[in-house]
């Protein structure tokens, strides 16, 4: 007992054995000791939703050692680990505890952050993670690791080398992007719920939405009269949807309601990085406005992954690797590494994955489309890109113009339908450059078909007349030719006989 209390501690009493002679502390018997300890901040604000998603993630906290919460920048990660771990800290006698590493800038220091917080001092010859270690074996304890994704190898390193010598201990990390090592169990954090486009909702079905109620408290705050009613209704559902339902992002506008209606909001969100810049003065300075919570995660991308962000930008309504391999070739980016950058984005949850019926399609949110485009047009490279993702386009309409079996109608269709926006943007472009417009007119009149199967009788008139009103005529008269017969079909199925003739002369007149 002296060479574990030392010689002092202890006392030889002559004829009566020995004595302890350290002071005796009386402990409060009332106390509860099943109070968890833990340095959780206390919310200054509601937590809104995620019934799902912390239902989800107590059912595999309760059986991963390493749990990685994943998404993209401002989506709630932070909030909702902290929601999570108070309503798990009775399971871990030791603690749950947080180690907040946003502000950390040097990867070698991430053991001395985690001893910090633990208040684990350095021993003399000893490294610094072996005490760590060495603290950790004998505990219960959960290690939050909030914002690793800039330090993501020195996480990793972290997280697995604490792992293996602590059975006990278990470790949750947000990040927006997963560690990548053995055992490791990633969930990624979806956007809050958004209203649907629906016509006819009510006020009352809008603000069952995760992101409208986020949206109605946060703007509460600002104008403690706000509500949401019949005539706003329609505006909220349209900013929460147009803001992907970002937590952050979301956060950022209602700070707006002060000086102008949620309609005006709206309908400004085109130039959504002016207007959503009143984060808190104390948040970190990436989550003070819209665009440096996007600065951040494009900082932390190789060039080559920066590229073919950018490229990807000009795709509306989605891509499929096929036309990224052909649209996004240049510099940085070749049909060679396409997969494995649109793979290395995805986990970094700058884009979306989604795939139905054995397809595999990518996506962007809109909010970090308009990032992407900005980047695009600084870069001096979209006219080279949106020539690509024309070219690509008129290609598709050729071969599906192609005469085919009835079998394969649907096929057609189905693709075209899934490729309807990027036709629109692509000859929307056209339209307004001007140069590449005869190959805007072909793309459109070669979707004569669809335009007619599907219905889009008007819309297939509009482009076909708009591209026709600024496509010089010069040596493509086949294609002006292609054009006015495409109208004319179209205006006779509409029953507009009499311009479905003029454009068939018309036809007649340049082929």
């Amino acid at each position: 007992m002296r060479k574990v209390l030392g010689s002092q501690a202890i006392a030889t009493v002559a004829g009566h054995g020995y004595r302890f002679t350290q002071p005796v502390i009386q402990i409060d018997a009332t106390a509860d000791s099943s109070t968890p300890k833990h340095n959780l901040p206390h919310a200054l604000t509601s937590f809104i939703g995620r019934e799902k998603e912390i239902t989800e993630l107590e059912q595999l906290l309760a059986s991963a050692r390493l749990l990685t919460l994943t998404g993209s920048g401002g989506c709630g990660k932070t909030r909702l680990a902290i929601q999570l771990a108070k309503q798990r800290a009775h399971a871990y006698p030791d603690g749950v505890w947080l180690v907040e590493l946003a502000a950390l800038t040097d990867a070698a220091l991430a053991p001395q952050t985690v001893a910090s917080v633990l208040s684990i001092k350095e021993k003399a010859g000893a490294k610094l993670l072996d005490t760590v270690a060495e603290f950790l074996a004998p505990r219960s304890l959960l290690l939050v690791l909030d914002n690793a994704e800039h330090l993501i190898d020195a996480c990793a390193q972290l997280a697995e080398s604490l792992l293996q010598r602590c059975a006990r201990l278990v470790i949750m990390v947000t990040s927006r992007e997963r560690l990548g090592i053995t055992g490791e169990q990633t969930y990624r954090v979806p956007s809050l719920s958004v209203p649907h486009e629906e016509g006819d909702a009510t006020p009352e079905s809008i603000a069952a939405y995760e992101s409208a109620r986020l949206l109605i408290e946060r703007a509460r705050l600002q104008r403690p009269d706000f509500a949401i009613n019949t005539q706003n209704s329609a505006a909220i559902a349209s900013i929460c949807r147009r803001l992907d339902g970002i937590a952050l992002a979301l956060e950022l506008a209602a700070p707006r309601v002060r000086t102008i209606s949620v309609e005006e909001l709206s309908r400004r969100l085109d130039r959504r990085f002016e207007l959503l810049t009143e984060g808190s003065r104390t948040a970190l300075p990436r989550h003070r406005t819209l665009r440096s919570l996007i600065d951040w995660s494009y900082d932390l991308l190789t060039d080559s992954e920066k590229a073919m962000l950018r490229r990807v930008s000009v795709f509306a309504g989605g891509w499929t690797l096929e036309a990224a391999e052909q649209v996004c070739d240049g510099v940085e980016v070749d049909g060679a590494n396409t997969l494995a950058l649109l793979t290395s984005l995805a986990d970094k949850n700058l884009i979306l994955v989604e795939t139905h019926d054995g397809a595999t399609r990518y996506a962007m949110f809109e909010t970090v489309r308009h990032y992407a485009v900005e980047r695009l047009r600084d870069s001096g490279e979209e006219a080279s890109v949106r020539e690509r993702h024309l070219e690509y386009f008129v290609g598709m309409a050729d071969e599906l113009a192609a005469p085919q079996g009835d079998s394969e109608l649907q096929l057609k269709l189905s693709r075209v339908d899934n490729e309807h926006d990027n036709v629109r943007a692509t000859l929307a472009w056209c339209e307004a450059a001007v140069i590449p417009s005869v190959s805007g007119l072909r793309l459109a009149a070669q979707l004569l078909w669809f335009w007619r199967t599907r219905g889009h009788l008007s819309e297939g008139r509009s482009w076909i007349a708009r591209l026709l009103a600024v496509a010089p005529i010069g040596d493509q008269e086949r294609t002006h030719g292609l054009a006015f017969h495409a109208a004319g079909v179209l205006a006779y199925y509409q029953g507009d006989f009499a311009q479905a003739e003029v454009n068939y002369r018309k036809s007649l007149e340049v082929w």
